[in-house]
């Protein structure tokens, strides 16, 4: 069983150190060649009393990065929909007013364990 257990914790080491700060960027060959910006993800639907924040995401690398960030995001009370794009580097977050703020959000970002993600309010 040990003959099984070793490969396999070093299978789990790689792939949790492959999205680090020295990661390499994921690129799309179709936007590598364009010299058109990303498009950042869509306006949210809100419902009564929500607010739309957009924050600006550096650090990201790979659809691991997103997912994290996703989670990390969608865990903060009063967070209703989150969405994290890669190409663009953005994420868009509809949240309640009275129970979360962009301090709280920017906050949850560089809390993703293991990552130095640095998120802003985006322009």
């Amino acid at each position: 069983m040990r003959r099984f257990l070793i490969p396999l914790a070093i299978i789990s080491l790689l792939s949790l150190a492959a999205c680090g700060p020295t990661a390499a960027p994921e690129t799309n060959n179709a936007q590598a060649t364009s010299e058109q910006p990303a498009t950042p993800p869509a306006d949210l639907q809100l419902a009564e009393g929500q607010q739309q924040a957009r924050l600006a995401i550096e650090g990201m690398h790979c659809h691991n990065c997103v997912n994290a960030i996703t989670k990390q995001i969608s865990a903060v009370p009063g967070v209703s929909a989150c969405v994290v794009d890669l190409p663009s580097e953005q994420a868009v977050v509809a949240y309640d007013p009275k129970q979360a703020d962009m301090d709280a959000l920017i906050a949850a970002v560089a809390a993703v364990p293991k990552a130095s993600y640095v998120a802003k309010t985006a322009e």
